[in-house]
């Protein structure tokens, strides 16, 4: 027995440096466990051949089993990384990592290399390329770029990538880069219009949600440094950015450009439409959508009268047109004086009780270029005698809001709430619910 199976006792190490007796043994081993073919040498390991009397074998192979087999049997086309032990250093030869490559191709059913675009992380952990996989840091760019260097590999086709990649500064500006090329064809001042939502949709992996900084302004000054992005333009301009006094004097000195403004006064001719035509939409939400309280607040050194402002000046003309159209030739009577000591009201029907007035901000807001929270009391006080007046009288007093539009259905629902019958024009019909008015109600 020991002279047929000679590696039972002990033997000098030149033994196992004759490969016929190598081969005798890897035969014999195979016999043992029942390998019927070649294949099932792939799932042979280090302990077995040890506890099989092959200790003093493996030194010979860099205590490599896939070694072992792959020079004993080398005429088998044996795949390295089927082993279940794979070869130590067997990902860092380049031959090693195009030939597998070429083997899991064919395993995947790819034809040409743009199928490599669809590789997803479970085609290599299944398919023995878990060291390849993780020696890459999971990134298959990376892998089919150092196989197949001679393809032109884009990044960003890959369907499955790395968030870590765009540690890298460089391959952070490509990425990007990449997506606004798709989202911008007509070149950069197509930013502008670029949506937080189109930004979503071309971050196909959605990295950005990891990666709150970057924002629409960050990529623009990141891609082009050397053009003057304005802040206000893009689509996520943030509502902090008009929290900033700076911001906002930036903009209106951006915006008096724009209009050709040189003088203070000239400011009474901006109101709404134009700010919302020019990106600021922003800046009105953080001044209650109102023109005029924007422009006073922002650019508090000069001493504002806000009836003079374009968007009052056009509110007047509306309540002119509204009384005329729900009361006919109804005497107005305009800056009615009720009493003396007593502030006149802007607008009063005699004959039906109804005084008007249409609010400005310094009635509502503390505008500091008006004379803040003092001048607010003031005005409250003035109200509050109007008020008390007209209510002793029995007539019916409306204040409109700065944001409010004295349109007839708004006027007609409010006032019809009262219990005092009023006729307008035409005999319309009225449906009654409450309006956005503060109002005072006769007793």
């Amino acid at each position: 027995m020991e002279e047929q199976y000679p590696w039972m006792t002990a033997q000098p190490r030149s033994f196992w440096r004759n490969k016929e007796h190598c081969r005798q043994y890897l035969s014999w081993l195979g016999e043992q466990l029942g390998f019927v073919s070649s294949e099932e040498f792939y799932h042979l390991s280090r302990d077995v051949v040890n506890s099989n009397f092959g200790e003093e074998l493996l030194p010979q192979f860099q205590d490599s089993v896939a070694k072992l087999v792959m020079d004993i049997f080398n005429d088998q086309p044996w795949m390295p990384w089927k082993f279940d032990e794979q070869p130590v250093h067997l990902w860092h030869q380049s031959r090693y990592c195009r030939d597998y490559l070429e083997w899991l191709g064919k395993e995947l059913g790819y034809t040409d290399y743009e199928d490599w675009y669809n590789i997803q992380p479970e085609d290599f952990l299944d398919n023995h390329g878990q060291e390849l996989w993780a020696q890459n840091k999971e990134n298959p760019y990376k892998i089919l770029k150092e196989a197949f260097p001679h393809f032109d590999w884009n990044p960003w086709l890959f369907e499955h990538l790395p968030l870590a990649f765009l540690d890298s500064e460089q391959q952070l500006r490509s990425w990007l880069k990449w997506m606004i090329d798709g989202l911008c064809p007509e070149g950069s001042d197509d930013l502008y219009a670029v949506t937080p939502d189109d930004l979503a949709k071309a971050d196909t992996r959605h990295w950005l949600i990891s990666k709150p900084e970057i924002t629409l302004e960050a990529i623009a000054k990141l891609l082009f440094p050397e053009h003057n992005w304005l802040s206000w333009k893009f689509q996520d301009c943030p509502e902090a950015f008009w929290a900033d006094h700076e911001n906002c004097q930036r903009y209106l000195e951006w915006l008096a450009s724009v209009y050709q403004i040189h003088a203070a006064e000239e400011w009474y001719q901006i109101g709404r439409v134009e700010i919302t035509e020019h990106d600021g939409t922003g800046l009105l939400r953080r001044y209650h959508n109102s023109a005029p309280l924007a422009i006073m607040s922002v650019l508090a050194s000069f001493p504002w009268e806000p009836s003079r402002f374009k968007d009052h000046c056009h509110r007047h003309q509306r309540l002119r047109e509204t009384l005329t159209e729900l009361f006919g030739n109804e005497h107005c009577q305009e800056h009615y004086q009720p009493e003396k000591g007593i502030s006149a009201i802007q607008y009063f029907l005699p004959s039906l009780g109804i005084a008007l007035e249409l609010l400005t901000e310094d009635y509502v807001y503390p505008v500091l270029a008006l004379g803040g929270k003092p001048t607010l009391a003031a005005r409250k006080q003035e109200q509050k005698q109007k008020k008390s007046f007209l209510k002793q009288t029995g007539k019916i007093f409306v204040e409109i809001p700065p944001d409010v539009i004295p349109d007839a259905v708004t006027l007609k629902q409010r006032l019809s709430s009262f219990h005092k019958q009023i006729v307008f024009r035409e005999h319309q019909s009225i449906a009654q619910y409450q309006l956005p008015f503060n109002i005072s109600e006769p007793s």
